[in-house]
């Protein structure tokens, strides 16, 4: 790939724009008189093909220069051009002395050129009926300067802040909010670079050395007794002095926003190093689209300038509106700061609740649906169940429903459908049992008649399924309507059963979706590549995190992943993701824009679900390009989390397996015993990993086999439904799994150990009890750091 700058429109470029504009976009007027003054860069790939084309032009005489039509054709769209032909125009205005780009963006591609950091302004215009609006980045440039040993060391350990120079052409180029780079005389190796905070003009040396701190200039306390204006006079003469002046130029780290920080009152944005003038911050509703052709920006909910103690401070609430949630932006002048965008720290009393985490008495436990599980005697150590948005949600309120109250607006609940949720806690909160909550979007009707209203604001707005199928959809954040009710749904069950001063209390841990690299079927919101796709997902993960921290210091979120780790459930990538990738894009985003606390929920079912014996597994391998994560390789969930890539703040992030089963029937008894032992084999080792937290059954009863595609994977048979309705099943006979299950943590435990052993071959049992450790590979850094 090459960039080839030209002083009038090649050919080339303008087959790109025809292609894009015309052909693509339908655009007439797309030639004018501008196209013969104005400087065109075009991009060849590697067999000298066009594939993306701008053009630069002066405005007037100013120091502003505007870049337009910009055009990469759409085989090579997704890959990062369009940003790299802006760098390229940058770096070209840079070279010739402009101070600002600035360019007429379509609307629908408003949010890619924000992310470049450019701010809109002024009102919207239509260019051939299309809505445009201006936008302006003030140009980041670069300054090269030499300097020899001691003030470049002086420099690098904090101690020289201000840089002494002859304020002639060369440094009136400067401007606060340059970058300017010092390379060491003696080792051009040497490299650093330092942000432009103040520049501090006099006559001569002689009025800087009497106004500015010398001990900030280069001097030591062995010589500032000695400091002299003379000095300087060994590089710039008097008559130097005289005809240009001289310069203090202030300087300071590259500015950086390190954290923002959420109180109960206030939202504080922080820095890693001083602030520099002319600063300024913006907090957005933090709309998401994935469709590259759709992005946009939320609404601007407020604006602050306000800076104390180093710290930008915004009020905690805007208009009734809480900025815990919100996207930020700080600019000083035109130039957007780099640095995490959304909250990342809680003051102490941030949240309603700060006791400790509950204690799991025993880390297995199953997955309850309905009332079945008051049938049961063993006392499991956690349990899980699943709540759904689109059953218990609702427009406008009939006679007993709850109301709930987010951002000042009321929200309503169906209260049945929430009677049967609190049901299936209480059993819980009596043992005192910690319990995983599934957050899903599932469109069924079980309960009540269909809503479609309300399906248009809650389901994914590219969701396929119209006549609100089984399907899972994704939670819908692409519209501020359909952000508020999933924010409301996320606030209403966090306030309902994560907060330990509920009667109701007893989670900590919520799943986001199910599935979600199999956006199809369980989290589905129409054809997306997975970068895209994830930048969405991270973004609701987000969302639900920030929520969970204003009840309950202790909650988790999890990404919800199956065991298609190296491949996909299907070849169509934009419908099929792996869950490596998945995982890679998560983190790539929460480096960019502020890691949080989430975890994995993982479900390491065998290869072939109709199977108890994972251990014969043959896509489950000991290594980071394994096929799948099974329960063979489970220690592979372990290997993960233990990756400076995946760490948060220094400690690896805990892994819930809060899905698989182990299929068994009546017709073949053998699968009794199979079922039995391959859990024994799979709970020991799931229990010698420090961070593989839970491990949880797919179903408490089988679902009858009209229901579950024959698969059996319960701890108990079925004897039918308990309603006509198809809700509670009533548990039947109990599989021996159950008294593994019970037996595990106490004397009998040795037992099911040993004929476990024997059952599937010494030599396996304890190759796979301690497996080998897998060889790393750069894999995840890559696709991070790129």
């Amino acid at each position: 790939m090459q960039i080839k700058i030209y002083n009038h429109c090649p050919e080339d470029a303008m087959w790109v724009r025809i292609t894009v504009f015309v052909d693509e976009q339908g655009f007439r007027d797309e030639f004018d008189e501008i196209d013969n003054i104005a400087t065109h860069l075009l991009m060849l790939d590697d067999s000298d093909h066009p594939i993306a084309t701008c053009r630069v032009f002066r405005k007037d005489n100013t120091d502003t220069y505007i870049i337009g039509r910009l055009a990469v054709v759409k085989e090579h769209r997704g890959k990062g051009l369009g940003a790299f032909m802006l760098r390229e125009a940058e770096n070209y205005v840079a070279s010739v002395g402009g101070r600002y780009l600035t360019l007429h963006s379509q609307c629908r591609a408003q949010n890619f050129y924000a992310k470049c950091g450019f701010m809109a302004h002024g009102e919207i215009e239509y260019e051939e009926n299309c809505p445009h609006i201006w936008m302006t980045k003030q140009v980041t440039t670069v300054h090269n300067m030499r300097l020899n040993n001691q003030p470049f060391d002086l420099i690098e350990r904090g101690e020289k802040t201000i840089e002494l120079r002859l304020y002639d052409e060369k440094r009136r180029l400067i401007k606060v909010g340059d970058t300017i780079r010092f390379t060491h005389t003696d080792d051009t190796s040497r490299t650093l670079e330092r942000q432009v905070i103040a520049l501090h003009t006099f006559p001569s040396f002689e009025d800087l050395y009497n106004t500015l701190p010398l001990e900030r200039c280069g001097y030591t306390p062995e010589n500032i007794s000695a400091a002299h204006p003379s000095d300087m006079e060994a590089y710039y003469s008097h008559d130097e002095q005289e005809k240009y002046g001289v310069v203090g130029i202030e300087i300071g780290k590259i500015m950086k926003i390190d954290r923002i920080i959420a109180t109960q009152n206030e939202i504080m944005i922080s820095f890693d190093c001083k602030a520099i003038s002319n600063i300024s911050a913006y907090a957005y509703i933090p709309l998401v689209c994935g469709d590259a052709e759709q992005k946009h920006i939320g609404r601007l909910l407020a604006k602050s300038s306000l800076v104390r103690d180093g710290n930008i401070i915004f009020p905690r609430f805007a208009d009734g509106y809480d900025l815990l949630i919100c996207r930020f932006e700080v600019r000083a002048g035109a130039n957007t700061i780099d640095g995490v965008r959304y909250v990342t720290d809680f003051s102490e009393d941030f949240s309603q609740n700060n006791s400790p985490a509950p204690e799991v008495k025993k880390p297995v436990g199953t997955w309850v649906t309905a009332e079945e599980y008051d049938y049961d005697y063993l006392e499991f150590g956690c349990m899980m169940t699943e709540i759904n948005s689109a059953w218990i949600q609702k427009l406008s309120p009939a006679d007993g429903d709850i109301v709930h109250i987010y951002n000042g607006k009321k929200y309503y609940f169906d209260r049945k459908c929430m009677d049967m949720y609190d049901n299936l806690m209480i059993p819980c909160i009596k043992r005192n049992i910690p319990c995983l909550i599934r957050l899903i979007n599932r469109p069924s009707y079980r309960l009540r008649g269909s809503d479609d209203a309300l399906m248009r604001v809650i389901l994914h707005p590219a969701y396929e399924q119209t006549d609100f199928s089984e399907q899972m959809s994704a939670f819908n954040i692409r519209t501020e309507e359909g952000l508020d009710m999933y924010c409301a749904f996320v606030d209403f069950i966090c306030a309902r059963y994560t907060d330990r001063s509920s009667p109701l209390c007893c989670a900590h841990v919520l799943d986001i979706g199910n599935e979600i690299n199999t956006p199809d079927t369980w989290h589905n919101c129409g054809p997306m590549a997975c970068k895209d796709y994830m930048e969405e997902y991270t973004a609701q993960l987000r969302i639900a995190h920030l929520i969970a921290k204003k009840y309950y210091a202790h909650s988790r979120v999890n990404i919800s992943l199956d065991h298609h780790f190296n491949m996909r459930l299907k070849p169509d990538a934009l419908r099929y993701h792996s869950a490596r990738e998945c995982l890679a894009y998560l983190s790539k985003y929460c480096h960019r824009d502020g890691d949080f606390d989430w975890g994995i929920a993982a479900h390491p079912y065998p290869e072939n679900l109709s199977v108890c014996d994972f251990y014969n597994d043959t896509t489950a391998i000991f290594s980071f390009d394994t096929p799948r994560i099974t329960m063979k390789n489970m220690e592979m969930w372990q290997h993960i989390v233990e990756l400076d890539e995946f760490k948060f703040r220094g400690k690896a992030r805990k892994v819930v397996f809060d899905e698989q089963g182990f299929h068994t029937t009546t017709e073949d008894p053998e699968t009794e015993n199979k079922g039995a032992y391959a859990f024994v084999l799979a709970y020991l080792k799931m229990r010698k990993s420090p961070n593989l937290d839970w491990f949880l059954i797919n179903r408490y009863a089988d679902m009858p086999l009209d229901d579950e595609a024959s698969l059996h994977l319960g701890l108990r048979y079925e004897q039918g439904y308990a309603d006509d309705d198809h809700l509670f099943v009533i548990p039947g006979d109990y599989k021996k799994i159950c008294f593994a299950i019970r037996d595990m943590e106490t004397d009998n435990e040795q037992k099911w150990k040993d004929e476990a052993r024997k059952y599937i071959g010494a030599e396996l049992f304890d190759s796979l009890i301690s497996p080998p450790i897998p060889e790393k590979n750069s894999y995840f850094a890559d696709i991070i750091n790129n």
